[in-house]
């Protein structure tokens, strides 16, 4: 589905042959913002190794700043086209936990529930 309304669309013009997007380049400030992240970026990658083992941070958060510590040790994964990687194994990932129990209380009594994450 298009993005904007149909009078926003019926604005919009292509760029002619060997017109840029971006005829003026980047900003004045553009080398002082790359400069300050430069500056910030040793701050940032202990920010997020924090929020990823401090415990009280919210699940979603610590996984975000896993993500991010991977790209930046890794870079981002590339993307393959089906028939490039024909003939390649699939990685296949399984989650494995252990049997749990826990104590709750059920009408003011306290019991053992043992949970067992494939239902058996």
């Amino acid at each position: 589905m298009p993005y904007g309304t149909p009078k926003q669309l019926a604005n919009l013009k292509p760029f002619r042959k060997g017109e840029s997007g971006n005829a003026r380049g980047r900003t004045e400030t553009f080398p002082q913002q790359l400069s300050f992240a430069r500056r910030n970026s040793l701050r940032n990658l202990e920010v997020a190794a924090e929020l990823r083992d401090d415990p009280e941070t919210p699940p979603n958060v610590r996984l975000a700043a896993c993500v991010f510590l991977h790209e930046r040790a890794w870079g981002r994964p590339k993307d393959i086209a089906p028939e490039v990687s024909a003939g390649v194994p699939a990685l296949k990932i399984e989650f494995v936990t252990a049997p749990q129990s826990d104590q709750r209380t059920i009408n003011g009594e306290s019991r053992a529930i043992e949970f067992d994450p494939q239902g058996k």
